[in-house]
């Protein structure tokens, strides 16, 4: 199992070094729970696990700030219109890179480390004055999010996710600032508060 953990942090290391040399402030960082499989990666946990984390981080008098979103996401390719009560954002997501870690306890989850730029994007003329045409979009994803903010470096993104009706369920860990952490923080000091993160995580499902 440590040796799990090693190569995250080995990874995290060598992304968070990276990052100073990437000219892009729309960087993001972040770690999704999930399972690997013949079919590739796929994020989510089961139900019950995330009721009973989220019911642990609410209690908790951890956070720096902590609040609740509703939203809905447009998908458009590789472009996302995301509609909430404070209008509309729009935003283009190109992958830098990612990897994938394997739990050697098939029981729990695996983890996704992945790097992206979320470029800004015009936002379509037409949703100023009505609502977005759902035939127009690939898919349609509606969100509820639970964030938790801990310190300035990270973030716990607890996020129920309804597409035609179907729920799923999705946790991460994301770095708040990329650019700002590994100008601030060390590096290896940034990859251990990850793993140990993860590790929390993984602790509090297993109990």
């Amino acid at each position: 199992m440590q040796n799990f953990y090693d190569k995250i942090e080995k990874e995290c290391v060598s992304q968070f070094h990276a990052i100073q040399s990437i000219q892009n402030d729309e960087l993001e960082v972040e770690v999704r729970f999930g399972k690997y499989s013949k079919g590739g990666y796929h994020a989510g946990i089961k139900k019950e696990d995330f009721d009973k984390l989220l019911i642990v981080f609410m209690k908790s008098n951890a956070w720096s700030s902590k609040y609740t979103k509703q939203s809905t996401d447009y998908f458009d390719g590789n472009v996302r219109l995301n509609h909430s009560k404070n209008g509309y954002i729009c935003f283009e997501k190109i992958k830098l890179g990612s990897g994938e870690y394997v739990n050697p306890d098939n029981k729990m989850y695996d983890i996704r480390l992945s790097q992206s730029i979320e470029k800004p994007h015009d936002i379509p003329e037409n949703v100023l004055t009505e609502l977005p045409n759902p035939d127009k979009y690939d898919h349609i994803r509606h969100k509820q999010r639970f964030t938790f903010v801990y310190s300035d470096i990270w973030l716990y993104e607890f996020t129920v996710c309804t597409v035609n009706s179907v729920h799923s369920y999705e946790l991460e860990i994301e770095m708040i600032n990329p650019k700002m952490a590994v100008k601030k923080y060390n590096t290896k000091y940034l990859a251990e508060s990850l793993v140990l993160m993860i590790k929390d995580i993984m602790n509090m499902i297993n109990t």
